[in-house]
């Protein structure tokens, strides 16, 4: 699994630059290359007044070039820069493709100077129709970030449901975690279950029974997934949470770990599946301060 290039989409906003950190990192770290890339959209507007496509494309051309010296100043990972017109996501799905993009690295919102606010929607759009690994990085501040700052991934949260498709984050995960030394916690989720009606105890006690089993299933699986990527990795633990909703478990788990990285296998544009994939992915998203490591994973045949 060579990674070539890491694709680092900007909106001309310091939000959007919060990516660029563990871009750098990564890039050093697996190796890879980077590419920034920006994209002028049609009739864009700034302050108020209307832009041509022309004055928008050279004006990204001129800040792409700028983060290109700053970075040349704190770090020697190959880097090159593209400026595209059109729709955002549609180009940067299309420049994704292109290029064969390993990764992509991207912040989750943003408001360029000569952009709508896209960061957010693109995002969006990219995790469900990109079938690259996408990182999203939240940003904690405007006030623009330290490109020489060097974020590690040395505890890695994997989110699994006992399925396949869940495991598609799994070569992922260990890939980068192995450039950090990084140990890793497993977390599957046993959600509770409603009983029809709580008032009648034979209907309470088959569904503690069904739970207890889902949770002696759960476990075995963890340990079955934590047995295998032990003889590999370097310290590999396993937690089920029993009568959680999944999403919750694991920015719960997350937050407990410390974690630097939470990864998770989502549809994408295949649709939901039960308990992590899709719907589970968005929450834990929406909801992590922890970067996300959103994977694709095989559509049902």
């Amino acid at each position: 699994m060579a990674t070539t290039t890491i694709l680092v989409p900007l909106d001309g906003s310091r939000l959007g630059e919060a990516a660029l950190p563990a871009a750098l990192t990564l890039a050093a770290a697996l190796p890879a290359d980077l590419e920034l890339v920006s994209v002028a959209e049609h009739d864009p507007m700034t302050a108020g007044w209307r832009l041509s496509s022309e004055r928008v494309h050279e004006w990204f051309v001129g800040y792409l070039g700028d983060i290109c010296d700053r970075i040349g100043e704190v770090s020697a990972v190959p880097i090159s820069t593209k400026v595209l017109d059109g729709s955002v996501a549609e180009r940067l799905e299309e420049r994704a493709k292109l290029t064969g993009a390993g990764l992509i690295v991207m912040a989750t919102h943003g408001r360029g100077p000569v952009s709508r606010a896209w960061l957010g929607s693109v995002a969006d759009h990219v995790m469900r129709h990109v079938t690259f690994p996408v990182l999203l990085i939240r940003p904690d501040t405007d006030n623009g970030v330290s490109l020489d700052a060097t974020p590690q991934f040395r505890r890695i949260v994997i989110a699994l449901d006992g399925s396949e498709r869940a495991e598609a984050s799994l070569p992922w995960a260990t890939r980068i975690g192995r450039a950090f030394h990084a140990t890793y916690t497993l977390v599957r989720a046993v959600p509770p279950h409603f009983a029809p009606s709580p008032y009648l105890p034979h209907v309470i006690e088959e569904t503690q029974g069904r739970l207890e089993e889902e949770a002696t299933e759960a476990h075995a699986y963890v340990e079955r997934v934590r047995t295998r990527l032990g003889s590999e990795e370097r310290i590999v633990e396993g937690a089920v949470a029993v009568g959680v909703q999944p999403a919750a478990a694991i920015v719960r788990v997350a937050a407990e770990e410390r974690a630097d990285l939470i990864a998770i296998a989502t549809h994408g544009r295949g649709g939901l599946g039960k308990l992590m994939l899709g719907s589970v992915a968005d929450k834990v998203l929406r909801s992590a301060t922890t970067p996300v490591l959103m994977i694709r994973s095989p559509t049902a045949p």
